[in-house]
């Protein structure tokens, strides 16, 4: 219950986070580990698909900031 508290708090940060440089409906898009860490039974299977969510939207955030080549 802790994990998915601590879950929910992080993607709402990450929410607010977002919202700037990817609009509302990106945004939207940093629930996507609350609902693997819902939907996924496998713990390692959850993970990784987490870190390629966090990869293409740390790829996103620079692309839209200038900041990727």
């Amino acid at each position: 219950m802790l994990a998915r508290n601590v879950l929910t708090g992080l993607a709402l940060l990450l929410f607010v986070a977002l919202r700037a440089p990817l609009g509302p409906v990106g945004a939207l898009t940093a629930f996507t580990p609350l609902v693997l860490f819902l939907l996924v039974a496998k713990p390692g299977t959850g993970w990784v698909l987490t870190k390629v969510y966090f990869g293409v939207m740390w790829l996103c955030v620079l692309g839209f900031a200038g900041a990727a080549g």
